[in-house]
């Protein structure tokens, strides 16, 4: 009951107009939003081949808190160990959609939490230090948008997000 509310809610605040959206633009508008916890984190942020990438027909709003959940999770993987620790972000052609890839080297995902991290609520952070929404609401609007996610996470070492966004959304999917 409370899941179903908050995807209610996650699906009201991001009923808006598909527009043209520019993954370079989102991506460094997000970047410089949290540019303090960057700095705080040490981690180094790269956007790699995203200002080649045709632009999207799609919602902004949803793809910059995308953008958001992931960096940020990145950022609290790091921990306090972060020397040499780095996110690329980077994207792909890929036929009739843009595969992004958010990949660190900031420690990666547990296996026995890898087939979890979609679920609402879960979350490795100490208590109330996450709500364990972030990736659950990242796989929503990446499904609502016509595209998929998946992960690859090695425990200890790093873990890439794969989304593959449609290109071009047809006026019936809004």
């Amino acid at each position: 009951m409370i899941v179903e509310r908050f995807r209610r809610f996650a699906r009201r605040s991001s009923e808006q107009t598909v527009s043209e959206v520019n993954l370079q633009i989102v991506g460094e508008r997000i970047a410089i939003l949290l540019d303090g916890y960057i700095r705080q984190s040490r981690v180094t942020v790269q956007f790699e081949g995203l200002e080649r990438l045709p632009h999207i027909y799609s919602n902004e709003k949803d793809l910059e808190q995308t953008f958001f959940a992931l960096i940020q999770n990145a950022l609290d993987a790091a921990g306090d160990n972060n020397d040499g620790r780095e996110l690329v972000i980077s994207g792909a052609v890929k036929d009739d959609f843009i595969e992004l890839r958010f990949s660190d080297n900031c420690g990666g995902i547990a296996p026995e939490n890898l087939e979890r991290i979609f679920e609402p609520f879960f979350t490795t952070k100490p208590a109330g230090q996450g709500t364990g929404l972030g990736l659950c609401v990242v796989q929503d609007i990446v499904h609502r948008a016509g595209g998929k996610v998946r992960v690859e996470s090695i425990s200890g070492k790093g873990s890439t997000f794969f989304l593959t966004l449609p290109i071009n959304r047809n006026e019936s999917d809004n």
